[in-house]
């Protein structure tokens, strides 16, 4: 009877860590997207340069909105470490926090070489670009008025 306790205690045990880190994983799913994405699917190879040519300035435009929308949606001064900080300066801080954790996937993408894949260029169409579908009920040698040379498509084809 004693190990049908023990082993009844060990599976609801297991069951509250299931349930523990499956509410963890939730509140940190933001998060954990957060730098999934910049790590693994913004190909930070064409992004740098994208940014060094200008790209920076809609990236500071949209965390100020952003950080501004935040002051109307949590309003109220935020302790962080025990100190008490005003209302847009803790948003502005903490985009500004999710922006460098942005930057530091980007500059550990490039170092530990975390590219994501480039995906296959589809296959080439190896037809003559044109189909004849579109002819109507015109007989295939006439072509259209073009004669029967239409189909080489040089200097008297209809291309």
């Amino acid at each position: 009877m004693e190990f049908f306790e023990q082993l009844w205690l060990l599976i609801l045990t297991l069951g509250r860590l299931i349930v523990l880190l499956a509410w963890t994983a939730l509140l940190w799913a933001p998060l954990i997207l957060w730098v999934a994405w910049w790590l693994w699917a913004v190909d930070w190879r064409k992004f740098w340069p994208t940014l060094a040519e200008g790209g920076w300035a809609p990236v500071v435009l949209l965390a100020i909105i952003i950080a501004m929308g935040l002051t109307f949606v949590v309003p109220a001064p935020q302790a962080v470490a025990g100190v008490d900080l005003p209302s847009p300066w803790w948003q502005l801080g903490a985009v500004g926090l999710g922006l460098a954790v942005m930057f530091l996937c980007g500059w550990l993408q490039g170092a530990f070489g975390w590219h994501p894949p480039v995906p296959a260029p589809a296959p080439a169409d190896h037809g003559h670009g044109h189909g004849h579908d579109d002819h109507g009920h015109v007989h295939h040698d006439d072509h259209h008025g073009h004669g029967k040379d239409a189909h080489e498509h040089g200097h008297g084809g209809h291309h």
